[in-house]
């Protein structure tokens, strides 16, 4: 029996965009879905109580609107393939292997991948499950291609992490952003459609930044956003790009009502621009936390459940993966 389906229906030509969380539980394997509508939070739904799917991992999803539809990938919880399940507006589909889908790549990987849409296709790019390489598979919408390590691509690039990869586009670039397997110093590299640059660290003068978990970046006021944890702490770092030269470093911290605005977590959070600001989520003993950036302030530093009308608590033990649909 198909279950009636209660997640985000969007009405016909509705020009409304949602921002969109998916995290694994805090108990549990399975991935969890809360949307924002600009005014209030609803779901923190599971996939399969929505759906006849079942997806589950033991790490963080990731998400991208593609075509019209929301993607989500993730590992699979028993085993280093990698997973999609995708969503049209009304109905979820898949919970499919990439192998067990068009072009039969094999793709592995034994921590989360990450996803980013650019020139037209879906990219994939994730840590191999026995090495530090890092590789990288498309989607042009009906095929799987590549599973192909970064450094045998063209170009001068030969990138490799112990977590997670972050990738975002930016003045037509796409970045590679990632932390430096076996240190903290956060690397990156940079694909103009045809060759990858050599690797380089994140630095400011002489300094490299520096993070213990997985960075996340996110385009917001003409500038590139980067968003790490610090490597001693929970605190929360960001830095900026402007196309030449990084700046920043700074913790984010702030004061609105003689009250302390402070993000802080044991992972790296996840970012995105909605609504003229700059969003992070990150968990917090457990809770799904978010605070925002209006262009003058931080805001929030509090759990969903504390910021929603709707009193609903979302709890994970990863970072959550955000999307606007």
């Amino acid at each position: 029996m198909t279950k009636e389906n209660s997640f985000l229906i969007k009405p016909e030509g509705s020009a409304t965009n949602f921002l969109v969380l998916f995290y694994k539980g805090d108990s549990t394997n399975n991935i969890l879905a809360s949307y924002f509508n600009g005014t209030d939070w609803h779901g923190n739904d599971s996939i399969s109580h929505l759906s006849d799917i079942d997806p589950e991992t033991n790490k963080a999803p990731c998400a991208v609107t593609y075509n019209n539809k929301l993607y989500v990938f993730y590992k699979g919880q028993n085993s280093n393939n990698i997973y999609s399940s995708w969503y049209d507006g009304m109905k979820w589909q898949g919970n499919q292997s990439i192998y067990e889908q068009s072009g039969s790549i094999k793709v592995q990987s034994d921590k989360s991948p990450c996803a980013v849409v650019a020139r037209g296709k879906i990219y994939l790019f994730y840590k191999a499950p026995d090495s530090n390489d890092i590789y990288a598979a498309s989607f042009d919408g009906t095929k799987w291609h590549g599973n192909t390590k970064i450094s045998d691509q063209p170009g001068e690039a030969d990138p490799s992490t112990d977590l997670t990869p972050n990738a975002v586009v930016f003045n037509n670039y796409l970045f590679l952003i990632y932390k430096k397997p076996g240190a903290t110093d956060l690397m990156y590299t940079l694909n103009d459609g045809v060759n990858w640059s050599k690797c380089d660290a994140v630095s400011i003068g002489d300094t490299v930044l520096q993070t213990s978990d997985t960075p996340h970046a996110a385009v917001y006021d003409s500038a590139l956003k980067l968003i790490y944890k610090d490597s001693q702490s929970k605190s929360i770092y960001i830095s900026s790009f402007d196309g030449s030269h990084w700046s920043g470093n700074t913790e984010i911290k702030d004061y609105i009502d003689e009250e302390t605005v402070q993000p802080l977590s044991e992972y790296g959070p996840s970012a995105i621009s909605y609504n003229e600001k700059l969003y992070i989520f990150y968990e917090s003993d457990k809770d799904v936390c978010e605070a925002w950036y209006d262009g003058t302030n931080w805001n929030g530093a509090k759990s969903i459940k504390d910021l929603s009308d709707k009193a609903i608590s979302p709890k994970t033990n990863r970072t959550p993966g955000c999307v606007i649909y």
